[in-house]
C-alpha cells in the first residue's frame, strides 16, 4: 500500500500529513506542524523587493522539506497543496449537444484565459446527454508562484505526484462530510487570504479568493497587547470568557472591520442564495475563543469544519487547520 504525504505549505505553517486511502477509507499514520516564515513574508518583513531576503525564506523552506523528507520512507508519494491566492477558478455550466463538443467548447474557454504571465486549464465534472449540458471547472493560475514552488521542491528532492489547489482540496474534503443540505458555504480563514466556497451537494458553485486573512489583524492586536505573535494565537485559543475585559473590547474593535468585510464577500459570493450549512476552518476557527468571535460576528449557525475522523491522532483543537491536507490525501 502506498504511503502518502499530503502537504499544505501556508505562509505561516507547513501541515502534513501522512497516510493511505483505498476504498475502505483513509487512515492517518502521523501528522506535522512545522512553523517557518514563508520565503515571501521574510522579503515583505524587510523590503518587498529584496532578492536576499526571499532567498533566506526559500532555503528555510528548502531546510523544513529536507528534513521532513529524510523523515518519511523513502518510497512515498507527495501531493503538494498551491495557494489558491496565485489563481482563478471558475466553475460554469456549459450547453453542448456532445461531450466532445463540450470538449471544445472548455478548450476555447481556458485559450482565452491564458494569457502573458498566465496558464489555464479546465476538468469536465459531468455531462448530462438527455439535457445537453455539462459541468466544467477552469482555472488559470499565475506562472512565477508555481514555478517557485516547484524550483522549492526541486531544491528539496521532492518529485510531486500532484500540485492541487488548495481551494480544490477543501472542496475535495468537504465531500467527505455526510449531509443531506443541497448548499453549503465553507470560510477558510487563512494568515494572508481567505477562501469561500459554495457547493451544491458536490458540484462547486463558486470559489473566491479574498487576499486578507487574519495576519495584519492580530499584527494589530499583538501591538496593541504588546505580546508576540505567537502570544497572541495563545490568547485567542483561550475561551473569550477568560479574557480581561480590556483585551475582549480590544479584540472586538480590532476584529469588527475584518468580519464586516468578509460577511460583505460572503453575500457577494451566495447571491441572493442562502446555504442550508456554514463552516469555517484555518488555524485560528479551531481555538474557542476565536471560535465564538466569528459566531457572533458572522452567523450563529457557524460550525467548525472538522472532515477528520474522530479517532486519528490528531488533536482535536487542530484539526481545522489541516482540511487542506486531508482533502490531499482523499484526492
Amino acid at each position: 500500500m502506498t504511503t502518502i504525504a499530503a502537504v499544505d505549505i501556508g505562509i505561516a505553517r507547513v501541515k502534513v500529513l501522512v497516510g493511505h486511502t483505498n476504498r475502505w477509507g483513509t487512515k492517518i499514520e502521523s501528522w506535522r506542524c512545522i512553523d517557518y516564515i514563508h520565503p515571501a513574508r521574510q522579503a515583505s518583513a524587510f523590503d518587498p523587493d529584496g532578492a536576499d531576503h526571499y532567498r533566506q525564506g526559500h532555503d528555510a523552506l528548502v531546510d523544513v522539506l529536507c528534513d521532513l523528507r529524510s523523515e518519511l520512507p523513502s518510497r512515498v508519494q507527495w501531493r503538494i497543496g498551491f495557494s489558491s491566492l496565485y489563481a482563478r477558478l471558475y466553475p460554469m455550466r456549459l450547453h453542448a449537444a456532445k461531450c466532445k463538443r463540450l470538449r471544445i467548447a472548455a478548450q476555447i474557454y481556458r485559450d482565452k484565459l491564458s494569457v502573458e504571465q498566465w496558464d489555464a486549464d479546465y476538468r469536465i465534472l459531468s455531462y448530462d446527454r438527455r439535457m445537453g449540458e455539462g459541468e466544467v471547472l477552469l482555472w488559470a493560475w499565475r506562472q512565477k508562484p508555481l514555478n517557485d514552488l516547484l524550483d522549492i521542491l526541486e531544491d528539496a528532492a521532492i518529485a510531486p505526484s500532484v500540485v492541487e489547489f488548495d481551494a480544490l482540496c477543501l472542496a475535495g474534503a468537504l465531500e467527505c462530510l455526510d449531509s443531506t443540505e443541497p448548499l453549503r458555504l465553507l470560510i477558510d480563514l487563512g494568515f494572508s487570504k481567505t477562501l469561500l466556497l459554495l457547493m451544491r451537494g458536490d458540484t462547486l458553485l463558486q470559489c473566491r479568493v479574498v487576499p486578507r486573512g487574519v495576519a495584519s489583524v492580530c499584527e494589530r492586536l499583538g501591538q496593541r497587547l504588546n505580546l508576540p505573535l505567537c502570544e497572541v494565537e495563545t490568547r485567542l485559543a483561550e475561551p473569550s470568557n477568560e479574557w480581561s475585559a480590556w483585551t475582549e473590547l480590544t479584540v472586538q474593535e480590532l476584529f469588527e472591520p475584518f468580519l464586516l468585510q468578509l460577511h460583505r464577500e460572503i453575500e457577494f459570493t451566495c447571491d441572493g442564495q442562502e446555504p442550508g450549512e456554514i463552516y469555517v476552518c484555518g488555524g485560528l476557527s479551531g481555538h474557542a475563543g476565536f471560535f465564538s468571535l466569528l459566531q457572533d460576528g458572522l452567523s450563529p449557525r457557524l460550525s467548525l469544519f472538522n472532515p477528520l475522523p474522530a479517532d486519528e491522532s490528531v488533536p482535536a483543537e487542530l484539526h481545522s487547520a489541516f482540511c487542506t491536507a486531508y482533502g490531499l490525501l482523499t484526492r
